[in-house]
């Protein structure tokens, strides 16, 4: 018998040891990928060097949820001397006018003052105190998010599909969505795009916004896993999610994932 068999058998489903297994789901979360490694970009980093580093040509991406523009400089920092088209959504105004002054004039990079959704239109956006936490979605009831506090105001929504369509896009090879619990919104109005393999690498966060929007993985799976490979971003590269399990993968803490096309 393993010793995690003996643990369980001796001391689960007994209420005085529930805050021992809480620990241990916590670490384990972790170690998938869960809440701790989302506070550096490392694992994005590793991300583009694992999925584009290696292609040729210039490399279009679309930066959904830009917000400080902290994405576009990781770009550039991991692909030195490449050519990036970059397609930047933010639509909170202070973080827009931050963008301009950050990547002004620099070739490629163009800057929407408008937030991606699965219609076009026009949408509340709440302002959170820490803006990489702003949303389309009120925030999640009793916690850390909503005790710091938003204001909200109007924005404009438009579709991927329709940018593409307007802007003459033929092919994304780098999608990447932290829109805060709106991210199937976003791939959702995308449709044409995926339907027509348009969109090569899709990069997403999963997160307790998710309660918010109520979204689950399993929508995500559903709409990506015909066409595309999903994989949890990992420190040292992309780890395979060969099935659904609910179990490990509807986990509402911030936690990004890679769909690849096929």
């Amino acid at each position: 018998m393993g010793i995690g068999r003996w643990i369980i058998r001796q001391r689960g489903s007994r209420k005085r040891h529930q805050g021992f297994f809480e620990k241990l789901l916590r670490m384990g979360a972790a170690g998938l990928g869960y809440g701790a490694p989302m506070i550096t970009l490392a694992p994005e980093e590793e991300a583009v060097r694992q999925t584009v580093g290696n292609s040729l040509g210039p490399l279009t991406v679309f930066d959904v949820g830009a917000n400080a523009g902290d994405y576009i400089a990781l770009l550039q920092h991991t692909l030195p001397g490449r050519a990036l088209v970059v397609h930047a959504f933010e639509p909170d105004p202070d973080l827009l006018a931050a963008l301009e002054r950050r990547f002004s004039g620099q070739p490629g990079i163009t800057l929407m003052g408008a937030a991606l959704s699965d219609h076009a239109g026009r949408a509340t956006f709440h302002r959170h105190t820490h803006g990489q936490l702003s949303s389309l979605h009120a925030q999640v009831p009793g916690t850390f998010r909503e005790t710091q506090g938003t204001h909200t105001f109007e924005v404009e929504l438009r579709t991927l599909d329709e940018h593409c369509a307007a802007h003459g896009i033929p092919q994304i090879h780098l999608l990447k969505i932290d829109v805060e619990g709106h991210e199937l919104f976003v791939l959702q109005g995308a449709r044409r795009m995926l339907a027509e393999g348009r969109i090569d690498h899709i990069q997403f966060e999963f997160s307790d916004m998710n309660v918010a929007s109520r979204t689950f993985f399993a929508d995500f799976w559903q709409l990506l896993h015909p066409t595309h490979d999903l994989f949890r971003l990992c420190l040292d590269g992309l780890a395979p999610i060969t099935q659904y399990d609910p179990l490990v993968l509807e986990i509402f803490h911030p936690v990004n994932f890679m769909a690849i096309r096929r």
